[in-house]
């Protein structure tokens, strides 16, 4: 079954339906998905190593625990099935926002912290 099989399956089995296809990464295709008007990001594995994809997974899932959490999606489950996982449909920040130094000092310390751990 190809990739665009599987998550047709996944969002029929679930009864999901696509919103939009929201990128086209290097690795990953991310989709917008809705069920019962809440909205969801479903992002899966396109090509490569799935490492890369667990990876994001797992900082996303630490990056909930700290003080960036207001800056991150929230990540649901992972999906095997798919190589992926669901996370919450964030809007970006505003460059004003990005620039503002209360948000780079709380990303570096979320990200200092969690290199810190994988040593």
């Amino acid at each position: 079954m190809s990739s665009r099989e599987l998550v047709e399956d996944f969002l029929i089995r679930n009864a999901w339906h696509l919103v939009r296809p929201l990128d086209l990464g290097t690795t990953s295709h991310i989709f917008v998905i809705e069920k019962d008007n809440a909205r969801q990001v479903l992002k899966i594995r396109m090509d490569g190593d799935a490492r890369i994809l667990k990876a994001e997974y797992r900082m996303l899932q630490y990056l909930n625990t700290t003080k960036m959490q207001q800056d991150v999606p929230k990540v649901g489950g992972g999906l095997p099935e798919l190589e992926g996982f669901l996370m919450e449909e964030l809007r970006y920040p505003f460059q004003s926002e990005r620039n503002s130094q209360a948000w780079m000092l709380n990303l570096v310390q979320a990200l200092r912290t969690r290199t810190q751990c994988l040593c």
